[in-house]
């Protein structure tokens, strides 16, 4: 097919649109030249106040880490966790950075990564209730977390960790029988046919 071309693996075929490739441009739509690194970052979670942001030290940093993410420790386990790093700095004059679970806790509530914070609302079920007692999910209120989509989309785009590992173009993926395959929001229907039409629209008005 015009346009069109076909790169084959061991496993499955890729189709792509000949005239995509993603060339890295500036906000006015310019191409720019090879390797040229992208502007500072407006996702930086660490800020003036300091490399560790919210956090006095690598070491605080670490023991909010360990006892969150990787132990996910109790509010007793923290409790004598922080008793226990209190007793050992008190001979020393100095005390810890948080009195009480609740205290790290609340720190941990602050990170902010990226520019799309987290918004809580309130959803409730509006539709006639069942003759009766009505069960619970139709009278109670839920606490639902939300994030605008398109600012994380945008953070995403903006960090090195996903530098060579996001699919910039649409495509088409097949596997060994020919069967269609979707991997990402690039291999499926929506983008391909946006990416199909513009193409069309796109040669058509050259003639």
């Amino acid at each position: 097919m015009n346009g069109m071309y076909i790169y084959s693996t061991c496993n499955d075929s890729y189709k792509f649109i000949d005239s995509y490739s993603a060339i890295p441009c500036n906000e006015a739509g310019e191409q720019l030249p090879p390797h040229v690194p992208p502007p500072p970052s407006e996702n930086q979670s660490a800020t003036a106040d300091g490399a560790w942001h919210l956090f006095n030290s690598q070491i605080e940093l670490n023991f909010a880490w360990y006892h969150f993410e990787e132990q996910e420790s109790s509010v007793h386990q923290l409790y004598t966790a922080l008793e226990l790093w209190a007793a050992s700095v008190l001979e020393h004059g100095s005390t810890t950075p948080w009195r009480t679970p609740k205290d790290l806790h609340d720190t941990i509530d602050e990170i902010q990564l990226g520019i799309s914070p987290w918004k809580l609302c309130s959803i409730r079920y509006q539709g006639p209730l069942s003759a009766g007692t009505p069960p619970k999910w139709m009278t109670q209120t839920y606490e639902l977390c939300v994030r605008d989509t398109r600012q994380v989309l945008h953070h995403q785009f903006q960090t090195p960790n996903f530098k060579d590992k996001i699919n910039l173009v649409p495509y088409q993926q097949f596997n060994k029988v020919g069967k269609h395959v979707f991997s990402n929001l690039m291999s499926g229907e929506w983008a391909w046919r946006q990416a199909v039409s513009y193409c069309y629209f796109s040669l058509s008005s050259k003639y």
